[in-house]
């Protein structure tokens, strides 16, 4: 699939492929990058205790992240989209620069987040 996008339209399988697997990597579906973060495991009695911790409230980290990761794999959808018609409408372009507008406060947001 990369090779036949890469083919019709020069870096779009590509940037479809790392955005694909970006959103994966923080929240798209379970892995160990989204995952093993959650697990807390120790010593407890005569046990080895094993937990993971998945719910997330929606002004979570976490929770953020994992949007932001799909509102990026939107853009790069919607870029190769523009791409591929002929000409470009300032309507469309106008809307999807909106949402990279909205995607880099949802950014600005989570990085002061993790700043703390």
């Amino acid at each position: 699939m990369v090779k036949a996008l890469n083919d019709l339209q020069p870096d779009s399988g590509d940037l479809i492929n790392d955005a694909y697997e970006a959103a994966i990597d923080f929240g798209a579906h379970p892995n160990p990058r989204s995952i093993f973060p959650h697990v807390r495991a120790g010593d407890k009695d005569d046990y080895y205790v094993v937990r993971l911790i998945t719910l997330y409230s929606t002004d979570q980290f976490e929770a953020k992240r994992a949007l932001l990761a799909a509102v990026e794999y939107g853009i790069a959808i919607a870029i190769v989209g523009i791409r591929a018609k002929a000409t470009a409408s300032q309507e469309l372009a106008d809307k999807l620069n909106g949402v990279i507008d909205l995607r880099d406060s949802l950014e600005a947001e989570i990085r002061m987040m993790a700043a703390g």
